[in-house]
């Protein structure tokens, strides 16, 4: 760029600061579970804790979505969508699985906004360990089926160090 200051030929030096790139999120989860009150199947964006009480009510005493979804935001977490399953079925119905649009999972296909799946209710109540490793299986397909995200997977329960042993063998 010539300025009326660089009318004679030389090597001129001019600062150029490049434009900042637009805020795109990283690390934004998308939690799948049940509450007392909302949308099901329908995402939901929150960026406050409060938007989550008065979406989906108070947290539920026997399931794990309200105090995930509280904790992701008591500790810096600034964008979530939550999913609010049905809770007449079972879970395994009510998360779906890839290709099947009806269920939870369903739901966020399409979204391009998230990197990260939650289901913390997979291991409400007392869960057959099958059945969570099956769906977990569920959850880890839709993510590589979709190739840009991952899932956050809950540990199954202790068991004794024989049943261990026995695994092992």
């Amino acid at each position: 760029m010539v300025t009326s200051q660089q009318l004679t030929p030389g090597v001129y030096r001019e600062e150029i600061f490049p434009k900042a790139a637009p805020g795109l999120f990283t690390g934004v989860p998308a939690f799948l579970g049940f509450a007392e009150t909302g949308p099901i199947n329908s995402p939901q964006s929150l960026t406050l804790w409060s938007q989550f009480t008065e979406t989906f009510g108070q947290p539920l005493a026997d399931g794990y979505l309200g105090y995930a979804v509280r904790g992701f935001f008591e500790n810096g977490g600034s964008f979530c969508l939550v999913v609010r399953l049905e809770d007449t079925v079972s879970i395994t119905e009510a998360l779906g699985g890839p290709g099947d649009d009806s269920g939870g999972l369903g739901a966020i296909a399409s979204l391009n906004d998230i990197d990260l799946v939650c289901v913390p209710d997979l291991m409400r109540g007392n869960p057959d360990q099958d059945d969570v490793l099956r769906m977990q299986n569920v959850i880890l397909e839709h993510c590589d089926l979709l190739g840009d995200r991952f899932a956050i997977l809950d540990s199954l329960p202790p068991v004794a160090v024989q049943v261990t042993q026995s695994i092992e063998r």
